[in-house]
């Protein structure tokens, strides 16, 4: 569980997470356990609005649910799905539930991610980071977009057809599809090297 590594290498600092009794009080009030994983990633990092609610929503402890037999600890941020996990079981797999409009009252329909838990949660320290977490950002249109971020930047997220590589305060998220580049980066600074390097032919 790197959620704490991961976040000091995109932001320069130690995060601030939850403390051990809004944990305790949040297994009390479910009548469950919290899952290890998510458990550890709150205790990171569940008080860095950076991560928690800058993009989709993750619930803090006093906001958690139970629905379905699964833990439901985050919100896309349109509103049209949570993301859960089912209860009691080691390593487990996240789930998406779609809200369903036609049910009433309004329901949750669950489909299995091909991801287990931990790595969700790494992955969108990440993608929290890209989506808004860093305060400064930028477009880049190219052609070659791979041939240039394959010139020393590390893929951090590989979800469907979205890309994320990165460096220490910068991050770059492409689609399998082409077009533009997004890159996000912690200062100005570093966000117009980025772009000047992503622009430059080899």
């Amino acid at each position: 569980m790197r959620w704490v590594e991961v976040f000091e290498g995109l932001y320069g600092r130690a995060p601030v997470g939850c403390g051990e009794a809004a944990l305790v009080a949040a297994e009390a009030r479910l009548g469950v356990e919290l899952p290890a994983e998510l458990r550890g990633f709150l205790s990171a990092v569940g008080r860095e609005a950076v991560v928690m609610e800058v993009h989709d929503r993750f619930l803090a402890p006093d906001a958690l649910a139970v629905a379905d037999g699964r833990v439901v600890f985050c919100e896309e941020n349109q509103g049209v799905c949570m993301w859960g996990c089912a209860v009691g079981e080691l390593a487990p797999r996240v789930e998406v539930g779609n809200l369903v409009h036609a049910a009433e009252p309004v329901g949750l329909e669950w489909h299995l991610e091909e991801v287990e838990l931990e790595t969700f949660l790494e992955e969108r320290v990440v993608l929290q980071a890209a989506f808004g977490g860093f305060p400064h950002g930028a477009t880049v249109g190219l052609q070659g977009a791979d041939e240039a971020l394959a010139r020393g930047w590390e893929e951090r997220v590989r979800r469907g057809c979205l890309r994320v590589h990165g460096r220490p305060g910068v991050l770059v998220v492409s689609f399998a599809a082409g077009g533009a580049l997004s890159v996000a980066a912690r200062t100005e600074a570093e966000l117009e090297r980025a772009c000047d390097e992503l622009r430059r032919p080899d």
